[in-house]
């Protein structure tokens, strides 16, 4: 399913964020959306989730249920083991099959083990990997890779190339989208923000 943005406005009192953005974000493809800080990425994929207004033009509507979703920050339930965090958003998903996807992304531990026992790194992954075993049409991650050692990113990289059929990842980075492009080729697109 494509999405599309069409002469959208958005402002926060006195502050224009952008005016006039149009855009198609590809079903199928990864999507990546660059720019500084500030020129309204974040905004962008709140309004298209349905979670921001925005003051003219349109977006194509998505249903939330079909929407897997990391932002910045991890949002895991610290108290709770990886398997329970997992379990919120996939129920029918298998102690076994969760180590197996568990090794995939790079972590090597107890499904057991307390959220707030992992390090930054490793809850990073957690989060990735709770949003790519929810069933969903598309996935949208907000600076996904951020708190990641080169090594690990790779490894994050080549998981969401190997389990994602459509997404928008928002970056700041060019070597990641470089990374993805090398990867898919023609089924990577860049939109830049400025």
């Amino acid at each position: 399913m494509d999405i599309e943005v069409n002469n959208l406005c958005k402002r926060y009192k006195d502050y224009t964020v952008f005016d006039g953005f149009s855009h198609v974000f590809y079903g199928g493809k990864i999507n990546f959306l660059m720019g500084p800080s500030g020129c309204g990425k974040t905004s962008l994929i709140r309004i298209i989730m349905g979670l921001e207004g925005y003051e003219a033009g349109s977006v194509t509507p998505i249903p939330s249920s079909r929407v897997s979703y990391v932002g910045q920050a991890d949002s895991l339930l610290e108290n709770m083991s990886i398997y329970n965090n997992i379990k919120l958003v996939n129920d029918s998903i298998s102690e076994n099959d969760l180590k197996s996807e568990m090794q995939k992304i790079g972590l090597d531990m107890s499904i057991r083990k307390r959220v707030r026992d992992l390090s930054g790194g490793q809850k990073r992954r957690v989060a990735i990997l709770r949003a790519s075993l929810y069933e969903s049409d598309i996935f949208i991650m907000d600076e996904p890779f951020k708190g990641l050692d080169e090594n690990n990113k790779k490894i994050v990289m080549d998981y969401i190339i190997d389990k994602t059929k459509s997404a928008i990842i928002v970056s700041h980075d060019e070597s990641e989208y470089r990374y993805f492009r090398k990867k898919l080729k023609d089924n990577v697109f860049l939109k830049c923000m400025d």
